[in-house]
């Protein structure tokens, strides 16, 4: 049973612009953009937010650094009011606390640029270690990208030696240095996306759908848990060799950033709540429908009671 949680990954803040049209941007483009009131966070303190809201009797710990600035005092604060535990975030003197710049087309699909020499940055496999002797085999522990990947990996090595529960994600850009370092063989479930599945499959050689790219990732390891997260066609899990499709739940969307966050968020918190893999993953669904209709990266509005109603009224209840 899993009554901690213990989460690396970035913690920071952004800025949205909006697009005037769905053209996609070129790589020489200027283009100008409408400066929006949204609040944009960063993958660690989104999926953490909604493990800790969706959860009950779980002690949940970021761990992190923000820069001694306004914005790292108000992203504590936050955390701290949803019930994270923040002992392990620590203010700094050396980096400003991560800025994310967004664009959002009127679609509501976009994109990000993030600081990759913000305080996020300065977390390493030392300071990882101060959490170590907190983690035990009733942990759960998250390695979310925006931290450096060396310090990901320690987490996850501290964490299947103390014999918890290992979740992760990577970039695409970081698989061959995510499957060098055996972050395949040290993460229990795994959770990507449309383009870093690509990043699997072009790195393995592979051609084929989903399934060629999961039936590689659980030749390395036959536990693994995957899913693969596909926007509007849905999301595929993956475990033991079996497939299964979850749909979007329709939805009127305002924006898709942080979508893919949530989804994890709230399947951690139906894990951890004692579902099965494939009903955990619709719990992340459910989380996701009420995410993409908030503005925010973090929908604040999101709790236990809204998603249970919408399911038990649906044919996908619990």
């Amino acid at each position: 049973m899993i009554s901690k949680v213990f989460g690396t990954g970035g913690i920071g803040t952004g800025m949205f612009f909006h697009l005037h049209d769905n053209k996609t941007m070129s790589r020489d483009e200027s283009r100008p953009g409408r400066l929006m009131d949204y609040q944009d966070y960063c993958k660690g303190h989104i999926i953490l937010h909604y493990v800790s809201v969706l959860t009950q009797n779980v002690d949940v710990y970021a761990i992190g650094m923000v820069g001694r600035d306004s914005q790292g005092e108000g992203l504590l604060a936050e955390m701290q009011s949803a019930g994270i535990d923040t002992r392990f975030v620590e203010m700094t003197d050396e980096a400003r606390t991560m800025l994310s710049v967004c664009y959002q087309y009127p679609d509501g699909s976009g994109g990000n640029i993030t600081t990759s020499n913000s305080a996020s940055g300065l977390v390493t496999p030392a300071f990882i270690e101060q959490c170590a002797d907190r983690i035990d085999k009733e942990s759960l522990v998250l390695a979310a990208p925006e931290v450096p990947l060396e310090s990901r990996i320690r987490l996850l090595e501290i964490a299947k030696g103390r014999k918890a529960f290992t979740v992760s994600s990577f970039l695409a850009e970081e698989v061959a240095m995510f499957e060098a370092a055996g972050g395949f063989v040290l993460s229990d479930l795994i959770s990507i996306n449309r383009d870093e599945a690509k990043a699997v499959a072009e790195a393995s050689g592979i051609e084929g759908d989903f399934e060629a790219i999961a039936k590689k990732l659980m030749g390395i390891n036959p536990a693994l848990k995957l899913i693969i997260t596909a926007g509007g066609e849905g999301s595929y899990v993956f475990e033991n060799g079996v497939c299964s499709h979850i749909p979007v739940i329709p939805a009127q969307i305002k924006s898709t950033a942080g979508a893919g966050d949530a989804f994890l968020g709230g399947t951690i918190a139906g894990l951890i709540s004692g579902m099965s893999f494939p009903q955990a993953a619709g719990y992340g669904a459910a989380t996701a429908y009420f995410a993409v209709m908030d503005e925010n990266t973090i929908a604040k509005g999101v709790t236990r009671e809204k998603i249970n109603s919408m399911l038990e009224a649906s044919d996908n209840g619990l």
